[in-house]
């Protein structure tokens, strides 16, 4: 579709928050086996398998987070993280980065202050507010819902977008929790039934040791 890297973009302007990040896990891989793969956060390890038909890659991300903060700055009043640390970045190997995976973290300032509960519907709020009017004419629903991914509770934010002019319809997804004393993130963006079930198994599926 012709418009799939200005709604990625877009997208990137709602969910990253800051420029300067820890970039530990962004190496770009020509072949790699689908098997469990490990990284730690700080005392708990993240257990995941990469989705069939992705790749690690990490193209265009720095653009999508300068706009991302640029936006932030004049519409969020959350506070911004200064220690933002990129653990994963993967995007299907035949789109155009419409259906892509994120996972961060960050410190957990805005969670201790307002709990975890409060500040995911926090951010309902703001996504319900900031509904990407500069993409056209768009119809925009959001909704929240509580889940456990291993036996770790998380709140996921779901922003539906329909684009009536041309009958296109996308998803974003925001999954955060808070793991050792860390705001820790999975964000999701797909436009079709195959990759919404891959990006969930690898979600569903994700182990905390």
């Amino acid at each position: 579709m012709g418009n799939e890297a200005e709604l990625v973009r877009l997208f990137f302007k709602f969910f990253c928050k800051k420029k300067r990040l820890g970039i530990l896990f962004l190496l770009v891989l020509g072949n790699f086996t689908y098997s469990q793969e490990r990284i730690k956060i700080n005392e708990t390890t993240w257990i995941y398998e990469i989705p069939k038909g992705f790749e690690i890659s990490s193209r265009g991300l720095e653009d999508k987070i300068q706009s991302g903060e640029d936006y932030l700055e004049r519409t969020s009043e959350h506070k911004t993280s200064k220690n933002d640390v990129i653990l994963l970045s993967l995007v299907k190997k035949d789109s155009s980065d419409i259906n892509r995976i994120l996972v961060s973290y960050k410190d957990n300032e805005n969670i201790r202050i307002l709990s975890l509960q409060s500040y995911a519907k926090k951010l309902r709020a703001f996504f319900e507010k900031n509904t990407g009017d500069d993409i056209g004419q768009s119809q925009t629903s959001v909704e929240v819902a509580e889940l456990y991914i291993g036996d770790i509770l998380f709140y996921c934010i779901t922003k539906k977008v329909i684009l009536p002019e041309n009958g296109y319809t996308y998803y974003s997804q925001y999954h955060v929790s808070e793991i050792d004393e860390k705001e820790f993130s999975i964000v999701a963006i797909y436009d079709n039934k195959v990759d919404s079930l891959l990006i969930k198994r690898f979600i569903m599926n994700s182990k905390f040791q």
